[in-house]
């Protein structure tokens, strides 16, 4: 059974899926976001205000445009946007390379030994079944 939602911008009820809006204000969504894109295509060197003054679009849903990977900051406008993890300046999405790389690193550990734990608990249950 679908799970029904209301939509937070529209208030109507929807059958949710994955996107937290209904397709009709997903659409809407997405006709604004083309309209950033194609204004950036036309001025690559504006800046986040620039840009949310031309198209009306708040600054704050640009950087979560650029937070999401839909975006990216010209490498002029460096620095606006900052690494959450160390700070250090981004041109999109919410980590630094290195960051990334990290807490990939990390996460594959912490894999790599929850996998080892598991084949020892199995092979040890398999020798106390034995005698």
């Amino acid at each position: 059974m679908m799970e029904m939602r209301n939509c937070p911008k529209c208030k109507r009820v929807f059958n949710y899926i994955s996107s937290p809006i209904c397709p009709d204000c997903e659409k809407e969504e997405e006709l604004v976001f083309d309209s950033v894109v194609d204004y950036v295509k036309n001025n690559p060197e504006s800046n986040l205000a620039k840009v949310s003054q031309e198209t009306g679009v708040s600054a704050k849903k640009l950087l979560r445009y650029v937070k999401e990977g839909r975006l990216e900051i010209s490498k002029g406008m460096h620095g606006e946007i900052r690494c959450e993890k160390c700070g250090a300046p981004i041109l999109k999405g919410r980590y630094c390379d290195t960051c990334v790389i990290a807490v990939n690193q990390q996460i594959d550990e912490m894999f790599e030994t929850k996998k080892q734990d598991t084949i020892k608990m199995h092979v040890m249950d398999r020798i106390k079944h034995r005698n």
